[in-house]
């Protein structure tokens, strides 16, 4: 990839490889360090037609709202987010938790909302935003079969979704998956929430200790 780079780039900037590498390196580092850097300068979102990037995104750039909103997901162990439908939560979440996928690997996400069409969306928003990075940012998924539940990274990172609708028994939901984070989506409509969350909390507490040792994001994301 960076043979294809030098050939495709002129002028000092991108004589060697050496140059190249030293480059990628720092912006690695800046996206790392950085949910908000990360999104405005690589991430682009579906739309109808197409992809718009965050730089390019009226609704990202008329607003701090979005950019405080990720900071909080980045700062705080606990965030409500709250908003009018079709503003946008779900794909914020996405967007951050993507982030998280590939700056942090091996991290585990889990994913609650409520029914199999949300999730089935929810991870092919995040696939989208995937193939939309360069080249060199990119983490290829671990198998190439197509997973409408989870999606999991070469790197050892994976979202798994759980389906609360129509569960039997709801204090099994997300039981057994042992994530830093939690993102429960559109929470007030969830049937049996609190049941739900009280199922998970507890292998959340131990997996947010070992996160928090290492360094990894950590934190529940409640969206309604």
């Amino acid at each position: 990839k960076i043979d294809e780079m030098i050939q495709a780039k002129t002028g000092p900037t991108y004589n060697s490889k050496k140059v190249i590498e030293h480059n990628l390196g720092l912006e690695v580092l800046k996206c790392r360090l950085s949910a908000v850097y990360f999104i405005e300068n690589y991430v682009s979102v579906p739309v109808t037609g197409g992809r718009v990037s965050m730089k390019e995104s009226e609704q990202w750039n008329s607003t701090d709202k979005y950019k405080i909103i990720i900071n909080l997901f980045q700062q705080y162990d606990l965030v409500l987010y709250m908003s009018s439908r079709q503003s946008g939560k779900t794909t914020t979440s996405a967007m951050y938790l993507l982030w998280c996928m590939i700056f942090f690997p091996k991290i585990q996400i889990s994913y609650l909302t409520l029914d199999k069409a949300r999730a089935i969306d929810m991870i092919s928003r995040m696939k989208e935003m995937m193939d939309s990075l360069p080249r060199w940012m990119q983490v290829k998924p671990k198998s190439k079969a197509e997973r409408l539940s989870y999606y999991e990274l070469a790197n050892g990172s994976k979202i798994s979704a759980s389906f609360v609708s129509g569960s039997n028994d709801p204090d099994r939901v997300g039981r057994g998956l042992t994530a830093p984070i939690i993102f429960m989506d559109e929470t007030a409509f969830i049937p049996h929430a609190k049941t739900v969350w009280g199922a998970v909390q507890p292998v959340y507490s131990a997996a947010k200790i070992f996160a928090k040792k290492n360094g990894y994001p950590y934190g529940v994301i409640f969206t309604s």
